[in-house]
This record gives C-alpha cells, sequence and structure tokens, in this order.
C-alpha cells in the first residue's frame, strides 16, 4: 500500500536539480512515488508532446496550468509564444492579456481551426526558412542566425469541446503539428475529460503523442483504452498518475516523427499542485511587465 503525497511546484523549485533544467524548454511532470527526490520534467526539445486524460476533478486543468506558469516563469514573450484553446470556456481566461499570447484566449472551434491553420502555415515558413539555412533543428537555426523564433506551445483544455465539431480537422491538424513540428519550435498539450468515444477521441489522435498522463479514469475501459493497460481506474484525484513515454523515430528525410507502439514501463507519480491564486500572481505581474521568480 502507498500514501498518497501532496506536492507544490515551490517545492520542485526548490530542489537542486531544478537548477540543471531552468534554463531550458521543460514542463513539470510529477514526482515519482518510488522515489520522493526525483522530480520528472518533460523536456519541449526533446519532441515532447503529451494527452493529458482522466475524469472531472482528477487534476488535468492544474496539471496544464502547472505547465504554463512554469514556461512563463523561466522564458520570456520573445522566447515563447502560447496558444491556448479553452474547451471548457472557463478555466483559461485568467491567462487573457499575458505578452507571451499569440492570440486571444480561443475560445470556440472556428477560431481554433484559424489558429491551428495558422500553425501548420508557420510551420511551412519555418521549415522552407531552415532548409535554406541547411538546419533541422529550432535550437541550430536560432543559434546560428540573426532571426530568433520562438518555441509555440499549444495548450488545448477539454479539447473534446472543440474537436467534437471537426473531429477530422482537428484530428489532422493536430497530428501534423505533432508528427512535423517540434523540430520547427511546436509542442502540444491537450486534455479531456472523453477518452473513451472514438467519436470524439480517436485512437488515430491518442497516438500522435509520444507521452500520455492519465489521472483518475472512470472506468477500467477508459484506462485500456489510453494506456493499453488497466490501472488509472484504480487512482485518487488531486493529480495521483500513470505516466507513459512512447518510443518514437524521427526520419530526417521526411522531417517528422514516427510513435511508435512500445513504449517505457508505466510510471506511477504525483503531480504538482498549484492554486488558482498563485496563477492570478504570475499573470498579474506579467501584465504588469514586472519580473517573474522561479520560487519563493
Amino acid at each position: 500500500m502507498y500514501r498518497q503525497v501532496f506536492y507544490t511546484l515551490d517545492k520542485l523549485y526548490k530542489d537542486a536539480d531544478w537548477n540543471k533544467h531552468k534554463d531550458k524548454f521543460v514542463i513539470p511532470l510529477g514526482v515519482d512515488y518510488s522515489n520522493a527526490d526525483f522530480n520528472l520534467f518533460g523536456d519541449l526539445a526533446n519532441y515532447f508532446n503529451v494527452t493529458v486524460l482522466g475524469a472531472t476533478g482528477s487534476g488535468k486543468t492544474t496539471f496544464l496550468n502547472g505547465a504554463v506558469t512554469t514556461l512563463l516563469r523561466i522564458k520570456k514573450p520573445e522566447e515563447l509564444k502560447l496558444i491556448l484553446i479553452d474547451g471548457k470556456t472557463v478555466d483559461l481566461g485568467v491567462y487573457e492579456g499575458i505578452p507571451h499570447l499569440q492570440f486571444p484566449i480561443i475560445r470556440d472551434a472556428d477560431t481554433a481551426k484559424e489558429a491551428l491553420l495558422w500553425c501548420e502555415k508557420e510551420m511551412e515558413r519555418r521549415s522552407e526558412l531552415m532548409e535554406k539555412a541547411h538546419f533541422v533543428m529550432i535550437e541550430q537555426y536560432n543559434n546560428q542566425t540573426d532571426e530568433k523564433l520562438p518555441r509555440i506551445f499549444i495548450g488545448i483544455d477539454e479539447c473534446s469541446g472543440i474537436v467534437v465539431h471537426d473531429v477530422e480537422f482537428f484530428t489532422n491538424s493536430i497530428e501534423k503539428i505533432c508528427l512535423t513540428g517540434n523540430a520547427l519550435g511546436f509542442n502540444v498539450m491537450i486534455n479531456t475529460s472523453r477518452p473513451g468515444p472514438e467519436e470524439v477521441y480517436p485512437k488515430r489522435l491518442i497516438s500522435c503523442f509520444s507521452h500520455v498522463v492519465a489521472l483518475s479514469m472512470a472506468s477500467r475501459e477508459n484506462s485500456m483504452h489510453v494506456l493499453h493497460e488497466h490501472g488509472a481506474e484504480e487512482l485518487l484525484n488531486s493529480g495521483e498518475m500513470l505516466y507513459k513515454q512512447y518510443k518514437f523515430v524521427y526520419d530526417p528525410d521526411m522531417r517528422r516523427i514516427r510513435v511508435t507502439e512500445s513504449g517505457n514501463p508505466l510510471r506511477h507519480i504525483q503531480g504538482y499542485g498549484i492554486t488558482d491564486e498563485e496563477v492570478a500572481e504570475v499573470v498579474d505581474k506579467l501584465k504588469k511587465g514586472e519580473e517573474v521568480s522561479v520560487g519563493v
């Protein structure tokens, strides 16, 4: 048996290993239950796209807020742009007006389509620029040219509320960005409380992601749908999760990755907590043009 333990982002920021990561494009994942001293990070520069799935109240929006606020703390607007799509229309409005936004907070399917189409065009533009300069990765381009291309992080909260309006378009677009966009500076995080219905969240969409976070789920079938294993139905709420990283292969000729069906063993981890007040504090400082420190 184990006892659920809660961790805050301040715990992460104070840990010694944070200093090894804070200059990178990283997001916090959680603490491994098998080793409370081990913090897990997602490195956006290493083909990191993640889908977060779980029942209502399991901690999906908290996970997204932890990722977004950490990026806001460590990266300036010229280094990072956010595209935030709020499928529930209520949770991401707090970020409206921050200088990192590529577009105002998006709350409807039509505007979400326009934003993703812009991403596809921007990917084509960047691909042409980098090909002419004989670079494959955005880091190489930024380090050796005068133009600095910001990394673009796309966060979709409750994506089923958006995808259901045009499953084919959104699946195709998200798949394209996930599989071809990382080297060009694009990363995607989507979450949903409806992982089961194939017509809302098809397996093809799940298979775009090299990283899967499963929080508490309503049924064994939902766990099998997203992890190919059961177990998520036994998790508690408040950020307890199973994390799986799938292996991928990069094709330099096609400039895209292929996510394989094999992956690393499931890891049982506890996500970091962040309060609405902490989110608001970060946002208020950014709106005022003040520096946002990492940690207390």
